[in-house]
C-alpha cells in the first residue's frame, strides 16, 4: 500500500482534517495535502514525526508492514543491490561485531545517513514501546 494511502485512511479514521495533522505534527496544511495526494514525499522527519503521532512504525506508513507487523521489501527492476560500500559495512558487522558502546557509536557514525536514520527509528520505536510496557499502557494492534 503506498504512503499516501495510508496516510489519509489513518487521518479518516480518526476522524482528523489534514489541518488537524499538519498543526499537531507542526507541518503546514499543504504539505498534508501534498502528501496525500502524493504530490510531494515525505522527508525523513517528517515521516517520523506522522508515524509518532498516528502511534504507527514508519514502515507501516511506508506500506512496507502490514497491520500485524510483517514487514515486507519490495524489489522493482530499477531498485539496484546494496553498493559495494554498503555490503562492505554489512560484511565487516558480522565478521567482528561491537561489543562495548564506544564501538557501536563508532560505527553508527560511519554510516551512510540512511542507515543512520533508518536505525535511530527502530530504537526510537523499541524505546517508546518499552515505556508504555513499563508503564502499563502499552496497545496490542
Amino acid at each position: 500500500m503506498l504512503f499516501k494511502v495510508r496516510l489519509k485512511e489513518l487521518r479518516e479514521c480518526r476522524n482528523l482534517s489534514q489541518k488537524q495533522v499538519a498543526d499537531a505534527c507542526g507541518l503546514s496544511h499543504t504539505c498534508v495535502c501534498q502528501l496525500e495526494t502524493g504530490a510531494r514525499n515525505p522527508t525523513g522527519t517528517t515521516l517520523f514525526m506522522l508515524a509518532d503521532f498516528f502511534e504507527v512504525s514508519t514502515d507501516y506508513l511506508l506500506g512496507r508492514e502490514d497491520d500485524f507487523g510483517n514487514i515486507s521489501v519490495y524489489r522493482t527492476e530499477n531498485s539496484s543491490a546494496l553498493s559495494a560500500n554498503e555490503q562492505k559495512i554489512i560484511d565487516a558487522i558480522r565478521e567482528n561485531a561491537p561489543f562495548n558502546p564506544v564501538e557501536w557509536v563508532s560505527l553508527y557514525a560511519g554510516l551512510p545517513s540512511y542507515m543512520q536514520e533508518s536505525i535511530f527509528a527502530e530504537l526510537k520505536g523499541m524505546h517508546l514501546g518499552y515505556k508504555a510496557a513499563k508503564n502499563g499502557k502499552a496497545v496490542n494492534k
